[in-house]
């Protein structure tokens, strides 16, 4: 979301003929993060050693999940499948389908089905076949205001 400020009628001066007029922009940017939640565990994997994934941006638009390329967004975990779920980011709002995950996808700690839409809140939680390293939570995150021109 981008807001701006129009000049109000006591932001204009008339100078000696010349009008002239002061404007403050004000442009907030409002972007969705998936922030890591997960214990970072690596135990149940038999000794395998994996990164834990850190904060992702979400874009606009429909975005693949899964382990590998080409999926959008790559959690380079072994319980995650190759392609796992589809988020579909439109403004604020967030909708997931798990699409036929071996180890399931899970909103706010309820498994949801596969193929069905499910919309996950802001503050809400997901998991993507992997509660110790894919548990995230969704926040918003306002960028800081930009100066004024």
């Amino acid at each position: 979301m981008r807001l701006a400020v129009a000049p109000s009628s006591s932001a204009r001066f008339v100078r000696q003929g010349v009008r002239s007029s002061r404007r403050t922009v004000v442009a907030v940017s409002n972007r969705l993060v998936l922030q890591p939640t997960g214990s970072g565990s690596t135990t149940h994997l038999d000794g395998e050693q994996v990164n834990p994934p850190g904060p992702v941006s979400l874009r606009e638009g429909t975005l693949d999940v899964g382990r590998v390329d080409p999926c959008d967004i790559v959690l380079p975990i072994p319980t995650v499948s190759s392609r796992h779920a589809i988020l579909t980011v439109e403004g604020d709002k967030v909708l997931v389908i798990d699409v036929n995950s071996t180890n399931g996808t899970m909103v706010n700690g309820a498994e949801i089905k596969a193929m069905d839409y499910v919309e996950l809140p802001i503050g809400g939680e997901i998991v993507f076949g992997d509660e110790h390293l894919a548990k995230f939570v969704l926040q918003k995150v306002e960028d800081p205001p930009a100066a004024a021109a």
